[in-house]
């Protein structure tokens, strides 16, 4: 019976942390304080932060801010959002410092990442080859075929 009794808590525990992560991930924007997540899952503080680095192995801060920038790359690659409504959607405050955070987490700015999205920033990176001075890409012609690009191949 202790075996089950600490499979059962391990289950809960488990249960509990996965539904706070899918709670946040479904509201992005709002304030989620160590606090508020502590409240939602049931657990202290620092249970909770041991649980989620033990089962996400991350940070709760880590996690919060994880949803937020996956909810932001979905938001930016569908384009008819401008940067500061991306940024309230995914809970900061002005575009500086959601632009400041979506830069560290992807290593790109948000505007860098909707330019390589769309046809003219996938051909423009493609055409804009390392020691190219004029725009064109160094590679041979047939590299540059419309038909290898098609087939993967850079």
């Amino acid at each position: 019976t202790t075996t089950t009794a600490t499979t059962t808590t391990k289950t809960r525990r488990t249960q509990h942390n996965h539904s706070v992560w899918a709670k946040v991930k479904e509201d992005p924007s709002r304030d989620w304080t160590m606090e508020t997540l502590s409240q939602l899952s049931g657990f202290p503080e620092s249970t909770l932060h041991r649980l989620t680095w033990k089962l996400q192995h991350s940070t709760p801060q880590d996690m919060v801010r994880k949803a937020r920038m996956e909810r932001a790359a979905a938001l930016l690659s569908r384009g008819a959002l401008i940067q500061d409504a991306v940024a309230s959607q995914v809970g900061y405050g002005n575009a500086f410092s959601f632009s400041r955070a979506f830069k560290k987490h992807f290593g790109i700015s948000p505007k860098q990442f909707r330019g390589r999205l769309t046809p003219a920033g996938v051909a423009k990176k493609y055409l804009d080859g390392p020691g190219n001075k004029q725009g064109g890409n160094p590679r041979p012609e047939e590299d540059r075929n419309p038909g290898n690009m098609e087939k993967g191949m850079p």
